[in-house]
């Protein structure tokens, strides 16, 4: 049961350290796309430790485990990890401006 508080514990700490970085990103020099991206991937994070958190509650009987729960959070956790995914490359490619380092029509259509 100790290592059940532990996760969730370093689970808090992340979703407190994941939180801190969103208030910092109020002065952060970008685009206003930039930003919201970066904010998108923020609050997606913070929404994987929140279904990791009720994941290990289940999995260790702080909450019922049920079968439709167990399901109903892996939907969720691997739609938030997949759409986390996509908005990172969405960031880095607003950041890095992929379109004008890339000369091969073949690159630039398969990643914009």
């Amino acid at each position: 049961m100790l290592y059940v508080l532990t996760y969730i514990e370093i689970d808090v700490f992340c979703l407190l350290f994941l939180a801190h970085i969103l208030l910092k990103t109020q002065g952060f020099s970008g685009t206003e796309q930039e930003v919201l991206t970066f904010k998108k991937v923020i609050y997606l994070s913070m929404g994987i430790l929140l279904t990791d958190i009720i994941w290990m509650m289940t999995e260790n009987g702080i909450i019922e485990r049920q079968m439709a729960l167990d399901y109903i959070l892996n939907i969720i956790y691997y739609i938030l990890m997949t759409v986390m995914a996509f908005c990172w490359l969405k960031y880095i490619d607003l950041r890095l401006h992929w379109k004008h380092m890339m000369k091969n029509d073949f690159f630039r259509n398969l990643f914009l």
